[in-house]
């Protein structure tokens, strides 16, 4: 790829790209808030509850969210009318998957604080909401309207964050966290209006939602094996060892996916790309060659700044309280590369209907990484986790090629 070429693509993408700077700047400078104000036992519960909590996201998403973008891509007028039938189904559904989200998390964690409970259905709720508005809007390519919004509400969250945090109000920190992304969700919700046909909300039927969930199966079996495969560490590591290990290892894991700001913009943009080219081989192959060159570049220098900038971008961050972090850093970063190629090679599967083909793979690099860590963990700790991200991710890439090249489409 030629240097006019990739400029063109940062330019093609670049509300993307910014849309991914905000957001991920933010949760890093929030989660890096709350990694200097709490101990390491309540920072390791509240890992737990944002990945459990975005655990129930996926599981009850049923794969919407990606079938939903994929669909606007292709005709506005009839995503619209899906849309709609989606909200009604959510909200349908909210108090079951809510009621089941509460129980099955007091049961695996009896011993926590009832207000971390209540923080969990709150992330769930809004997340719910926001995942389908922002699939249709990407769907549309509406990134402009996307970043503008995100960026107003961010703002405005992270500056009363910092101010509490300054203050020494800690207590009010997650609140605001939580009221932000509420904020967030009601103004995508008003920009969205307009595409939503109201007459459809509640003449939406069982058999609509037994037929969507028949088509989105694939999809939601992948979203969720994937999800999986990639937080299925934190709760071995939080029920085998101990949270204060866990904060070591979420920290290092938390720097290596903020890394991922440097190419998953293009991702973002690529799914709608690829549904044009879903029948066209040439253009197809042409994408996966122009988007492999870029990544596995992007990917090698932060595999260089990771490994060895490891320990002063962990102490510039996140204090000496967590210097523990730095080996587990330099094992993640060596497993950037094969990331940045499987979430291409999975957007290539999604966007060309291979919903079961990806489904296999991620199913496999779920077992795989389960086992894997039931094994080492409890002998090798939370370094032996590190080793096993990287054998995953190499998996995950080699099973995705293998389907692509097996249906002859790269």
């Amino acid at each position: 790829m030629n240097f006019s070429s990739t400029l063109k693509l940062l330019k093609e993408n670049k509300y993307i790209l910014f849309t991914q700077i905000i957001d991920k700047i933010f949760y890093f400078l929030f989660f890096t808030i709350l990694a200097r104000t709490f101990n390491l036992n309540y920072y390791g519960s509240l890992v737990i509850v944002f990945a459990f909590a975005n655990l129930i996201i996926v599981l009850f998403s049923f794969g919407f969210p990606i079938y939903l973008q994929r669909e606007a891509a292709y005709n506005v007028t009839n995503s619209s009318v899906l849309l709609t039938k989606l909200i009604f189904f959510n909200f349908f559904l909210s108090v079951p998957y809510l009621s089941v989200s509460y129980a099955l998390f007091r049961f695996l964690y009896p011993d926590f604080e009832y207000h971390l409970y209540l923080i969990l259905i709150i992330i769930v709720v809004i997340s719910s909401g926001e995942n389908l508005l922002l699939s249709f809007l990407r769907g549309m390519k509406k990134y402009k309207i996307i970043f503008r919004l995100l960026l107003i509400s961010r703002v405005i969250s992270m500056i009363l964050i910092v101010i509490f945090w300054a203050g020494k109000n800690n207590n009010l920190i997650i609140p605001v966290f939580l009221l932000g992304n509420l904020f967030f969700l009601s103004i995508i919700a008003i920009v969205s209006r307009h595409y939503i046909k109201f007459e459809y909300l509640f003449k939406s039927k069982i058999k609509d939602f037994k037929i969507l969930i028949l088509t989105t199966f694939p999809i939601w079996c992948a979203m969720l094996f994937n999800f999986l495969y990639d937080k299925i560490d934190v709760f071995i590591i939080s029920k085998i060892i101990n949270y204060e290990q866990l904060s070591y290892y979420s920290i290092a894991y938390g720097v290596l996916k903020s890394s991922t700001i440097a190419f998953n913009f293009l991702l973002i943009g690529g799914l709608s790309k690829v549904v044009v080219f879903s029948n066209n081989k040439k253009g197809l192959k042409i994408f996966w060659i122009k988007y492999s060159k870029i990544l596995v570049i992007i990917s090698s220098v932060i595999l260089i700044l990771l490994y060895f900038g490891a320990g002063n971008i962990l102490i510039l961050f996140y204090t000496d309280k967590f210097f523990n972090s730095v080996d587990i850093l330099k094992v993640l970063s060596f497993a950037i590369i094969p990331l940045s190629l499987n979430n291409l090679t999975g957007v290539i599967l999604n966007g060309i209907g291979l919903y079961k083909e990806n489904m296999y793979v991620t199913i496999l690099g779920f077992f795989f990484n389960l086992t894997a860590n039931i094994i080492i963990i409890p002998k090798y700790g939370v370094l032996g986790s590190a080793y096993i991200t990287i054998l995953t991710e190499i998996l995950i890439l080699s099973g995705d090629i293998y389907f692509l090249k097996l249906k002859n489409k790269i």
